[in-house]
């Protein structure tokens, strides 16, 4: 059985990050430690690898990025858990982003249940492919950057630059990591993934079964993925590479919870934690909501699964951590978030201070608080704003608002603040009580969250 929940104001509470004190409380400290040691070891064959083929610089990065990079699928942010809580009190010492996260594409042929592109409405969202030159462009507009994921709610992969992407990324030795189903990679794919060293692929892969995953993933064929994966890491034997690491993310829902325990020995029979990278574990994560699929919401995965979940793992030499819940009250205070480091730029170059509001199919909303267009102004113009500014100074600050922004958060439980000291308008500094911004502000496909919430208000 896994550790009792850990106090809501503890110890832990304050210095660990949202995802490692999830991981804590399903899955127990000692899993924690324990993979957290392993993988530290484990990395030093990529930084001498690093070192042998790209020189001291890419190392360097490399190294940087595992002890100073606070968040994102790529950072370990061991420095983190020391400056983390003199950041988020004083943010001001945190003078620059060195991780982006970039959406390159909202185009996709797939029509996953799960992910808002499905669901868009045709006003919702441009619908395009960022050229060569304006991602060279956004790149250029972040001196030092040291990481970044080329993402986003198109299938990067379906881009026809998204291989020049990759090399551009990689000879200005940027650490860089996708996500991706992996179900239209060809063995072109694979070879030039290989021969750019490539340091990360998130894998989606949401199911144990061909007729589980198929049914989600529409569009996607489970027979290419296994296959894509298989030729992956006959690939990586062959150029003798621990890179790229390989991550494996299952979304958990009421259509897939089941299948969590096999899911486990299905990535067993693809390979061996070797195989996948020093990194490498298997994420479960609860699906993020919207109007349009509440009825495959699980507010939280079963804990005999978990348990099942773990054993199997344990058996496999496999990692495996599960991260997020949809019960509010079980989410860490907004005072703990250090997200706000890592910005995430959508389509097509606004600002948005992290990933966590995406995946809500409320991009109107987004866009109409997002903090600047990197085409009209450099993003260093933008981080210096007042909204930006703003925002910085008051999400970690027990006894302010909640930035409009960050207001409906699915990471951090933003309602108690909310409710006591209402949300901000960072571009106007205007102030609205709860009510105010459920019924004037708020986006329409995420107002399901706060609905109970009103009506005791009314009460």
């Amino acid at each position: 059985m896994t550790d009792p929940i850990l106090p809501q104001k503890s110890f832990l509470r304050t210095f660990l990050p949202a995802p490692l004190y999830h991981v804590a409380q399903k899955g127990g400290m000692g899993r924690m430690w324990r993979m957290l040691f392993v993988i530290g070891i484990s990395y030093s064959k990529t930084f001498f690898y690093l070192l042998r083929k790209r020189g001291l610089k890419a190392a360097w990065i490399f190294l940087a990025v595992k002890l100073f990079t606070p968040v994102g699928p790529g950072g370990a942010g061991v420095f983190w858990f020391i400056a983390g809580p003199i950041i988020r009190r004083f943010p001001s010492l945190y003078h620059f982003p060195r991780q982006i996260e970039l959406e390159i594409s909202t185009e996709c042929s797939k029509k996953c249940l799960h992910c808002e592109h499905t669901w868009w409405k045709p006003e919702a969202q441009v619908q395009k492919q960022l050229t060569y030159k304006e991602v060279k462009f956004i790149i250029e507009q972040f001196p030092g950057l040291r990481w970044i994921s080329l993402v986003g709610e198109g299938s990067s992969f379906e881009h026809p630059d998204m291989l020049s992407f990759i090399k551009y990324v990689k000879e200005k030795e940027i650490m860089c990591y996708m996500v991706d189903h992996l179900s239209d990679w060809t063995d072109e794919t694979v070879e030039a993934v290989i021969d750019n060293d490539m340091d990360g692929i998130i894998i989606s892969l949401d199911g144990a079964t061909k007729s589980t995953y198929e049914k989600l993933k529409v569009g996607c064929d489970f027979d290419n993925v296994q296959k894509n994966i298989r030729k992956l890491i006959a690939a990586k034997k062959e150029k003798n590479t621990p890179i790229p690491e390989i991550t494996f993310t299952f979304i958990a829902m009421k259509k897939n919870v089941h299948e969590i325990p096999d899911y486990v020995d299905f990535i067993a029979s693809l390979g061996k934690r070797a195989d996948f990278g020093a990194g490498s574990r298997i994420g479960v994560t609860r699906m993020l909501a919207f109007q349009q699929i509440l009825h495959m919401q699980l507010d939280d995965i079963p804990q005999e699964i978990i348990d099942d979940a773990n054993e199997r793992a344990s058996k496999h030499d496999l990692f495996i951590n599960f991260t997020g819940t949809n019960v509010r009250d079980e989410l860490p205070d907004p005072s703990c978030c250090i997200a706000w480091m890592e910005p995430y730029i959508f389509m097509p170059g606004l600002i948005s201070q992290c990933c966590a509001v995406f995946i809500s199919n409320n991009r109107e909303f987004i866009k109409k608080y997002s903090l600047g267009d990197l085409f009209e102004n450099d993003f260093k113009t933008h981080w210096r704003s007042k909204p930006y500014k703003t925002l910085r100074n008051i999400i970690n600050k027990p006894d302010q608002p909640i930035p409009i922004q960050c207001a409906g958060c699915r990471v951090f439980n933003t309602l108690p603040r909310e409710k006591k000291y209402g949300i901000m308008n960072t571009h106007t500094g205007e102030v609205f009580n709860l009510k105010e911004f459920y019924s004037h502000y708020m986006g329409d496909n995420m107002k399901w969250r706060y609905e109970d919430v009103i009506q005791e208000l009314d009460q």
